[in-house]
């Protein structure tokens, strides 16, 4: 398994470093301005960056064939696929930890002007950057095993409207129960808690029917 996990990092340290730097250069500009848009789209960047890296591993392997060998590894097939879920959760809880430090070292240099609802505003934006990078790994995976890899980048956008329309859907529903009104924190963090527990759900569940169809796969 450790093997494994570490050939999925292999698989995606080039687009990696891409979006490191690409951030690095976002986050200066940001820290350096203090603009509100700019720090609209570092959130985004972190959010989305993360996870379409995560997912992009998976592409890659199968253009240069390494998946097909990855077939004849002394390893359960259901271990190879367990691997790409363990790894994009580790790359969701990574999103979720930049985030954190984003959210952090903007108050920091620029005070506290971009959550009008203060500790409740970040809570509710980590929650939906964590949500949204889980639910990617979510709908790609079993979609890629499903449809192949020629179909790639048209996966990385349905699936990334997929984990947007679910953040949408269970905000909907947590909203729907609560009368679209203001609440108590405690009914603010069990709505989220019920959107975070959704999701996990849904990520075990894709990784049940992935491992379904990739037992499909035979060497070519």
């Amino acid at each position: 398994m450790a093997g494994l996990i570490k050939n999925n990092f292999y698989s995606i340290l080039g687009n990696l470093k891409l979006f490191l730097g690409f951030f690095f250069i976002m986050a200066v500009g940001f820290f350096i301005t203090g603009n509100a848009i700019l720090f609209i789209c570092l959130y985004v960047i972190v959010g989305l960056g993360m996870a379409l890296i995560s997912v992009s591993g998976l592409g890659k392997e199968a253009a240069s064939k390494w998946s097909m060998y990855k077939l004849s590894f002394p390893v359960k097939r259901k271990e190879i696929v367990k691997s790409f879920y363990v790894s994009h959760g580790v790359w969701t809880l990574l999103d979720v930890f930049l985030t954190m430090i984003v959210f952090a070292l903007a108050v920091l240099f620029h005070g506290n002007q971009y959550f009008d609802l203060g500790l409740r505003d970040a809570i509710v934006l980590l929650t939906a950057s964590g949500v949204v990078a889980l639910m990617v790994g979510a709908i790609y995976c079993p979609l890629f095993h499903f449809w192949g890899a020629d179909k790639a980048e048209i996966l990385m956008v349905l699936s990334l409207a997929g984990a947007v329309g679910f953040m949408a859907l269970t905000s909907w529903i947590v909203n729907s129960v609560n009368g679209y009104e203001n609440v108590s924190d405690f009914r603010l963090y069990m709505g989220l808690l019920f959107v975070w527990v959704t999701a996990i759900i849904m990520f075990l569940f894709s990784y049940l029917l992935t491992s379904t169809l990739f037992q499909k796969l035979q060497m070519e």
